[in-house]
């Protein structure tokens, strides 16, 4: 697929990326994939983007979890590239479905850029949404070659951490009886209730659905969950416990009773609670199975 050795392509640096303080030069950059929120850029998959294609009717902006992914970054395949006189586009295949970028040519310049990227080849990519009404295609904003596979694991990542996210801030929201926001890059966007690319329920005890999304390249089904408000609530009020900055000292955390007791609620639900935010990853055991510490300052 290149030229280069490829165990080369793996010898990258940890496959987190830099804290947000750093900046970076290119797009491309891993450095750089914290700070994407900040600037408007979201990582998502495919099969998120058909999703959010699928829900967001007449709109022209595509939501997931609220999120406004008008500039979406996604990783993939370059399974085709079709160059003409007026416009370069190329088909990207990550795996969860394909979507179709297209960059009108306007000087030798913007065909140069696009030189390097050809068919069989790992890209990064970013392009803008907005405005193609329920069509899996966009705008390309830019295309790098991917150098280290590192950043193919690191991106779906970024993808699972960034769903999760704003799913626990929904979460929270709801937990507060309000209405729920979920801050954007740059802007804030009402609460979306239905997950995204998810093919069973996030939260145990609600309902899944299948809706068909029939416009893109190739077909896939988008699972979107309808939350029980209750279970919901009730997880957001477990986290609070955890989060709790006087808890957060607890060098070996809390006790399940402790939470029992500070809730009181039956010690059932609240293993139930304790056991989602576990396998989400909020909160992690301790010293054994009855001890759990929050993991916001891990």
């Amino acid at each position: 697929m290149y030229d280069q050795n490829s165990s080369s392509l793996f010898a990258g640096s940890d496959l987190m990326p830099s804290p947000p303080t750093q900046a970076a030069d290119s797009p491309a950059s891993s450095t750089k994939n914290w700070s994407d929120r900040n600037q408007g850029i979201v990582p998502v998959t495919v099969k998120q983007i058909a999703g959010a294609f699928a829900s967001c009717g007449n709109k022209s902006n595509p939501t997931i979890n609220g999120v406004d992914i008008s500039i979406a970054r996604i990783l993939g395949l370059v399974t085709n590239k079709a160059e003409r006189l007026t416009d370069v586009s190329f088909t990207i295949d990550d795996g969860t479905g394909k979507i179709t970028f297209n960059k009108w040519v306007s000087d030798h310049a913007d065909t140069k850029e696009l030189a390097p990227i050809q068919k069989g080849m790992y890209v990064r990519v970013l392009g803008d949404l907005r405005g193609f009404q329920s069509k899996m295609s966009a705008n390309l904003i830019s295309a790098r070659p991917v150098t280290d596979f590192n950043d193919i694991v690191l991106h779906f990542l970024e993808c699972a951490h960034t769903n999760l996210q704003t799913l626990r801030v929904n979460m929270l929201n709801s937990a507060h009886g309000g209405i729920g926001s979920v801050t954007a890059p740059s802007q804030t966007t009402t609460q979306f209730p239905h997950t995204s690319a998810a093919q069973t329920a996030p939260f145990p005890g609600s309902t899944a659905f299948q809706a068909s999304f029939p416009n893109q390249t190739n077909q896939v089904t988008y699972s979107c969950s309808i939350m029980d408000n209750s279970r919901s609530t009730m997880f957001g009020m477990v986290l609070e416990v955890f989060q709790d900055p006087a808890n957060l000292r607890h060098e070996h955390g809390l006790h399940i009773d402790d939470i029992v007791r500070k809730l009181n609620m039956p010690r059932k639900k609240i293993l139930d609670a304790v056991n989602y935010l576990v396998d989400v990853g909020h909160i992690y055991s301790t010293i054994d199975e009855n001890h759990y510490k929050s993991a916001q300052n891990y």
